[in-house]
């Protein structure tokens, strides 16, 4: 059984460039940018060819990468990092002064 791809060579062309750009930082404001398309009519579209939004799209596929890197032996903060996941760990607040 082979599962078909989206249809419209538009979501294609997306699709290609995001699976090529994962590990980079990317935004709707760029994809519209650059596939010159409002984010109405791509959010529209993209859901309806692939079943998702754009980024559950990428977040779901930053995790297929990330868990590659963990078995590879990569803590889950490098994987994370070396995926994408650009933001920095949390950090836990300092104490506030007794005063």
């Amino acid at each position: 059984m082979t599962i078909a791809g989206p249809r419209n060579e538009q979501i294609q062309r997306i699709l290609s460039y995001l699976n090529s750009n994962l590990c980079k930082p990317i935004s709707l404001d760029q994809l519209v940018q650059k596939f010159y398309i409002s984010k109405n009519h791509l959010n529209v579209i993209f859901r309806k060819e692939t079943g998702t939004t754009v980024n559950q799209y990428i977040r779901i596929k930053r995790l297929v990468l990330a868990r590659q890197e963990i078995l590879k032996g990569s803590t889950a903060e490098e994987a994370a990092y070396k995926v994408g996941f650009n933001d920095p760990p949390a950090t836990p607040s300092s104490p506030v002064p007794a005063g």
